[in-house]
């Protein structure tokens, strides 16, 4: 079984725009700013994000961009209110700073350590 296997059998997790890939076949008007993004999993407590799309591993999948609507209901099917999204991506991002050792950093430069 490999690790995002394991991650989506253990972990909670919820879908995530990632804002700065937006659809680039997405039509839109001069100055528009763009409403289709990357779709990414985000696992809670989870350092990063995994995009979608096949990438190394299968190079013909395409990735998945979806508008704000569809990934707030793609989540509540799963059962996750915004808040609930809210607080996974907000954990992932918590880990990330952990694994880059920034935390201890932060928490001296904020006189916390």
């Amino acid at each position: 079984m490999s690790d995002l296997n394991v991650l989506l059998d253990t972990r909670r997790w919820v879908y995530w725009l990632d804002q700065t890939h937006p659809d680039p076949d997405e039509k839109r008007e001069k100055g528009v700013p763009p409403k289709v993004f990357r779709v990414s999993i985000v696992f809670e407590n989870e350092s990063g994000h995994f995009p979608t799309g096949g990438g190394e591993a299968d190079p013909m999948k395409a990735p998945w961009y979806w508008d704000q609507e569809t990934c707030k209901h793609a989540n509540a099917e799963r059962g996750f209110n915004e808040e609930d999204a809210f607080n996974i991506v907000t954990s992932s991002m918590r880990a990330s700073n952990l694994d880059g050792n920034r935390l201890p950093q932060y928490l001296e430069r904020a006189g916390r350590r």
